[in-house]
């Protein structure tokens, strides 16, 4: 039977203006690419590719880490290092104009349309994990930034007066911040669904929008240390402020 003969890797081109590590970092992700380190699979160890691309293997070791940092390599204590299986599920959305607007909190008014305590119907009594008939926050408000109207919210808050969440609700840290401030200590996890939506009469009107414009819906829940669900709401927004971007694959910061 003949076997193939495997080449050496050329070594790297050490008359790049780029550090060796990141060099070989990039002929590591065009292995990637081009399916020869698949996703998912164990690459060489650092002694391999040491003796393949003719490096140290300090150089080794530092161009790993790197793509370890960028989510393209993940390291497995006594195993090895795998190529990160890339799938849909992990991509992550972002609204980066409204997050820029919401932190620009000297020029954010709230107007609250309504504010009171009511009974927990039966669906949302059952969701937040309370008794029949309990009472619950019901938050009705509108958020501008410079006067112009960026998102209609309602939500409904477990009721508890020792609890510091009201507070930071209403003084829209969950909102503009979630990790910081009063809720970053009571709040561990947040959930958002969104839904295509025409808006109402009254929806429009309050958002300086045309009745029966389309946009996006997000609904929206939170939860605390034990997983329990301490509120839930929607926001409603201008259809531009809507925009969702986000990443797919391998980025690194170059890509940025």
């Amino acid at each position: 039977m003949l076997s193939k003969k495997i080449e050496p890797a050329p070594p790297l081109d050490s008359e790049k203006k780029s550090p060796a590590y990141r060099a070989l970092a990039q002929a590591i992700r065009d292995k990637i690419v081009l399916g020869e380190y698949a996703l998912g699979a164990k690459i060489p160890s650092e002694a391999t590719i040491s003796r393949d691309w003719r490096v140290s293997t300090m150089t080794v070791r530092q161009a790993v880490g790197l793509l370890v940092q960028s989510g393209i390599l993940e390291r497995i204590q006594g195993s090895g290092t795998y190529v990160v299986a890339q799938t849909w599920p992990q991509a992550n959305f972002g609204w980066t104009h409204l997050a820029e607007l919401l932190a620009d909190r000297d020029n954010i008014t709230l107007t609250i349309f309504k504010a009171c305590l009511v009974s927990a119907g039966p669906k949302t009594a059952a969701y937040l994990g309370l008794s029949p008939n309990s009472q619950v926050i019901y938050l009705d408000r509108l958020i501008q930034h410079k006067g112009q109207p960026i998102l209609l919210n309602h939500s409904i808050l477990r009721f508890d007066p020792r609890s510091p969440i009201v507070e930071a609700e209403q003084e829209l840290i969950a909102l503009t911040r979630p990790s910081q401030g009063l809720a970053q200590k009571h709040i561990k996890k947040h959930l958002l669904r969104l839904t295509p939506v025409v808006l109402s009469a009254q929806q429009a009107q309050r958002l300086g929008l045309l009745e029966g414009e389309p946009t996006l819906k997000i609904n929206y829940t939170f939860f605390d240390f034990n997983d329990n669900p301490l509120g839930s709401g929607w926001f409603l927004a201008p259809r531009k402020l809507t925009i969702l971007s986000a990443r797919l694959g391998f980025w690194v910061e170059e890509d940025s």
